[in-house]
This record gives C-alpha cells, sequence and structure tokens, in this order.
C-alpha cells in the first residue's frame, strides 16, 4: 500500500483528471436527479446515500488512478 497515496490529498490534478472528475459528477447528478423524483421512502433515502458514498469511490479513484 501506498501511504502517501492513500492518506494524503493531492491537489495538482491533471487536465484529464479533471475533465474526467467533472464527467463522473455529471453521471452522477443525473441518477440522482433521476432518484429525486421518486417518493420518498427509506428505500429511495439509502439509495441516495449509497449513491453519495459511490461518487466518492468513483472520484477516488480517478484522482489517484486516472492515466
Amino acid at each position: 500500500m501506498d501511504i502517501e497515496k492513500s492518506f494524503r490529498h493531492t491537489s495538482s490534478l491533471t487536465k484529464e483528471q479533471k475533465v474526467a472528475i467533472e464527467m463522473t459528477e455529471d453521471l452522477f447528478v443525473k441518477v440522482a436527479d433521476f432518484l429525486n423524483g421518486q417518493l420518498e421512502s427509506r428505500e429511495k433515502s439509502l439509495c441516495m446515500t449509497k449513491l453519495q458514498e459511490a461518487k466518492f469511490w468513483a472520484i477516488e479513484n480517478t484522482a489517484k488512478n486516472h492515466k
């Protein structure tokens, strides 16, 4: 495990990483907008929480591993 890479925030993202992160965020916003139109429920709440978590991990992956 690369400790520095895992525990330090890197603000020096490449242009390609920034574009990939923006595209990722756009896709997650589209899904969240769709789900937000659904009736309120425990399942919707859990889904939104998991969607936020998935977005976090997708962006972390891009920030640390994008080529």
